[in-house]
């Protein structure tokens, strides 16, 4: 196995002193996001790096600071909604 670069011990580290609800929510994330590629992929597994695994740590500590509001689908949600010039209306979601 190779040797891991600054970034990924780093990573690591901030990861293992994350809280318990950030790391359960940060895996709850990764694993979400790892099966969605596989499917796009053919059912094939696939590596996430380091960059993107980061910001998934971002997000869980958002979501376990501010609560369930996740902003990457809530921009989806605007964008998709607001398609037509008009804001969405009580969470209007493109089904």
């Amino acid at each position: 196995m190779a040797e891991k670069t600054t970034e990924g011990k780093s990573f690591d580290l901030r990861l293992t002193r994350a809280s318990e609800a950030v790391r359960k929510q940060y895996q709850s994330i990764l694993t979400a996001e790892q099966a969605q590629r596989a499917r796009e992929n053919n059912g094939k597994t696939v590596t996430i790096d380091i960059t993107e695994k980061e910001q998934f740590l971002d997000r869980a500590t958002a979501i376990v600071i501010y609560g369930k509001a996740d902003p990457q689908k809530m921009a989806q949600d605007w964008e998709s909604a607001s398609r037509d010039g008009r804001p969405p209306i009580g969470g209007a979601q493109d089904n």
